[in-house]
């Protein structure tokens, strides 16, 4: 099974590299998308692994890039951010699942191998907060009150209220400011 990784720290990709060298993985590592287009041009690999954060650019956008012009490429994103922000922005993509890079190489084979047989991981879990209780979030991070946001969403104050209460239940927290904070420090929202 032949892998490409654009990962770039080199280190990583080396130590991943010589970790996956006993099992049946062909893995080609590139630092830069321009040299993985490069290589695109006459070798297509069975599986793309992709970074979050590149230097370059990003690999959210990448990925949109590599199927715009052949959906039927499988993505995983191995990343070091956690939260469903990312997560949720993975699927969205199209990603086929989205792993952190502190796994085992035994789960990352597997999940490679599940991917190349045609399963999607979508790790769903009951703290994971909807796209529009995100919406919510990010703009009581930007200070607007629940009167403000209910016009900007074009949703009643109350049903702000009950987004606002199933978020502070899902984060595990008893206020928006709280809310707001765990939100940030677990990837959850990014501030603008």
């Amino acid at each position: 099974m032949k892998v490409f990784l654009l990962d770039d720290h080199e280190l990583f990709a080396k130590s991943l590299t010589i970790a996956l060298s006993s099992f049946e993985v062909e893995l080609d590592t590139y630092s830069n998308y321009s040299s993985l287009l490069d290589t695109l041009h006459h070798d297509e690999p069975d599986i793309f692994l992709l970074d979050v954060q590149l230097k370059e650019t990003n690999g959210f956008e990448v990925a949109a890039s590599l199927l715009a012009s052949d959906p039927n490429r499988r993505i995983i994103f191995l990343s070091g951010f956690e939260g469903s922000y990312h997560l949720n922005k993975a699927f969205e993509i199209g990603a086929k699942a989205y792993l952190n890079k502190d796994i085992s190489v035994e789960i990352l084979i597997e999940t490679i191998e599940s991917v190349y047989l045609g399963e999607v991981f979508c790790f769903e879990s009951g703290n994971v907060l909807s796209k529009r209780e995100i919406a919510v979030l990010e703009l009581v991070a930007e200070g607007l009150i629940q009167e403000e946001i209910a016009e900007k969403l074009l949703i009643s104050r109350r049903t702000v209220n009950n987004h606002i209460h199933s978020i502070n239940n899902k984060l595990g927290v008893t206020s928006s400011l709280s809310s707001v904070i765990k939100a940030i420090k677990d990837g959850i929202i990014v501030l603008k």
